[in-house]
């Protein structure tokens, strides 16, 4: 079996044995019939009455996929970050609500797994296995993202603790059995005045949990996005998690995980909205001929197509990169969160244009399920951080970005592991993240040495190495700009946020070419065709030109034959399996 063969077997699904049990579980049959809890008609029916995906979530628990969330030093199964991205991925594809309030609790545990005791661990982790739902009462009404200036408090008493104050709009908030809440444990606040503290239901000693309305949403309708309120609740000393005043350290370093899983969520929805599309090209009629065979309407599924590849490669290097690049986590999630919302958004958005009016339908095509998607996937933008807030995170790394640049400084051994889609990786280890990546980001500093080895190499296309060429031209004009930005804590330009932008479309064309060097190059011979798209489109991006003109059309045209042959058998939409059939 060749390299990508290989890659393909053990990535499509992260596991053969999660993809099985997720097969299974999803019932691959009719999408949209009634009696398929994951199905479009029914998970239409739950958004118009706001009513939760309850028959799915119970699927999902009879077939223990919560033990995905649990380390497999616990007893669980995940490994690494890419196992779990897959699950997200698997199930957005078939309903991002039933996705978010499935997976969420890996969100509400992160924390754990990262900062408790042992037993501590072990205690959750078999409450899990158990099916208990864990939520993350973060954010609170009047400060949103500023975390530094949340109210709800957690007073130090002979008993233990005693916590008050009110969290909003939270995921799962009012059907949590276990709340891990970020309290303000110094008066005074500050980096150092915020602790995480694990809230079982079950277990609190005094005082009440009061569960708050659900708040209507525009997408994710038949979410549980509430809050709950916290009056004179007491819990013992064994109930922090990890140190007094490092929770805001726990918070962050969790995101560094969940904001990369997010894009999952995004190429879920990308990968629904395509196949939605292309049913509808092929059987919509217009000047006498299918849709899909006017050359406009195929270049936009291709366009779609390309976008999603691009999702999936830089997230599978991404979250591989978690086990053998965590020290470089605060950069590399920050561009997966900025990067996959704000693109699928736009995919989604031109994709619609297809089906016109159907686009907007609550039916009449494909259930009604686009104008749902479409607004589902918005929401997607807003969690563990939003754009604004990880383009910031972005901005605090560009003298870090720039040092680790022009020195060509980087783990190029770390860079190939993760980038080499066959090769096994270390477990995910959550204590070795850190807050600052000051060594910056190795597969974008390791680009021109990668681009330089290409030169010579027959197996090698020439356009390949033109668009490599290309791509370190941009990223030394790009890390130029990064340096000329004066350092502000308080008056951040428009210039950095648009750099910020920019930055973030380069890591991802470093990540696209080092992925297909390190794992679709050699062997049996592997079509470029979705590379040189990915990174012709992403350096418009990065130059600001127009987003496609018709000098892309034949680079376009050649992943067509892929898309519709993958949508065909039924297989996941991929950079995989894309062979040169002589």
């Amino acid at each position: 079996m060749n390299r990508a063969a290989c890659a393909a077997e053990s990535l499509n699904s992260a596991s053969p044995e999660l993809r099985a049990e997720f097969d299974h579980v999803l019932n691959r049959g009719d999408n949209s019939a009634d009696s398929d809890v994951f199905g479009a008609a029914v998970n239409r029916a739950l958004d118009d009455a706001d009513g939760f995906p309850d028959d799915a979530c119970a699927e999902l628990d009879g077939a223990n996929i919560f033990d995905w969330y649990v380390p497999t030093r616990l007893g669980g199964r995940m490994h690494d970050a890419a196992q779990l991205w897959q699950l997200v991925r698997m199930l957005a594809a078939r309903d991002l609500t039933v996705a978010l309030a499935h997976v969420k609790t890996y969100l509400g545990a992160v924390g754990v797994w990262a900062m408790a005791t042992p037993a501590q661990q072990r205690a959750l982790a078999d409450r899990v296995r158990a099916g208990a739902v864990v939520s993350l009462a973060l954010t609170e009404r009047d400060h949103g993202s500023d975390l530094l200036s949340g109210e709800v408090r957690a007073e130090r008493n002979s008993s233990g603790y005693c916590i008050n104050g009110e969290k909003w709009l939270i995921n799962n908030a009012s059907r949590a059995d276990i709340w891990c809440v970020l309290a303000r444990t110094r008066a005074e606040g500050g980096g150092r005045g915020f602790t995480l503290f694990l809230v079982d239901r079950d277990a609190v000693s005094g005082g009440r949990v009061e569960p708050l309305p659900r708040i209507p949403t525009l997408g994710m309708r038949a979410a549980d996005i509430s809050g709950v309120r916290f009056v004179d609740v007491q819990v013992c000393a064994d109930a922090v998690i990890g140190e007094i005043g490092r929770g805001l350290e726990g918070v962050l370093g969790g995101f560094q995980i969940t904001r990369s899983l997010c894009s999952g969520l995004s190429a879920g929805a990308a990968e629904h909205a395509l196949r939605i599309c292309v049913d509808f090209t092929r059987s919509h009629r217009l000047y006498g001929k299918p849709l899909i065979e006017l050359p406009h309407a195929a270049r936009q599924l291709s366009r779609g197509y390309v976008d999603l590849l691009i999702v999936e490669t830089v997230a599978l290097f991404s979250t591989r990169s978690a086990s053998t690049l965590p020290q470089e986590q605060a950069i590399v999630s920050a561009v997966m969160k900025y990067f996959a919302p704000t693109t699928v958004d736009s995919m989604i958005a031109n994709l619609g244009k297809l089906l016109g009016a159907r686009a907007l339908l609550d039916e009449d095509f494909a259930d009604g399920t686009y104008a749902k998607l479409e607004r589902d996937h918005r929401v997607v933008a807003i969690f563990d951080g939003n754009t604004a807030v990880n383009a910031s995170a972005l901005i605090n790394h560009f003298p870090a970005l720039v040092r680790g640049y022009r020195a060509q400084r980087g783990d190029s051994a770390a860079v190939r592991c993760a980038a080499d889609l066959t090769a096994p990786i270390p477990p995910l280890d959550l204590e070795q993240l850190r807050l600052y990546a000051r060594g910056g980001a190795s597969v974008v500093q390791t680009t021109p040495a990668r681009v330089a080895d290409l030169s010579g190499r027959p197996d090698v296309p020439v356009e390949v190495r033109d668009l490599g060429l290309e791509l370190v031209g941009e990223l030394d004009t790009l890390h130029e700009n990064l340096a000329s930005v004066p350092s502000s804590a308080n008056r951040v330009p428009q210039t950095s946020f648009d750099l910020a932008a920019k930055y973030a479309v380069a890591y991802c064309a470093a990540a696209c070419l080092a992925v297909w060097v390190h794992t679709f190059t050699g062997g049996e011979k592997q079509d470029p065709a979705w590379l040189t798209a990915s990174l012709t489109r992403l350096l418009r991006r990065l130059r600001g030109t127009p987003d496609y003109t018709d000098a892309d059309g034949p680079a376009l045209d050649a992943v067509l034959p892929h898309l519709l042959r993958q949508i065909d058998d039924e297989v996941p939409l991929s950079i995989f399996g894309q062979v040169v059939v002589e």
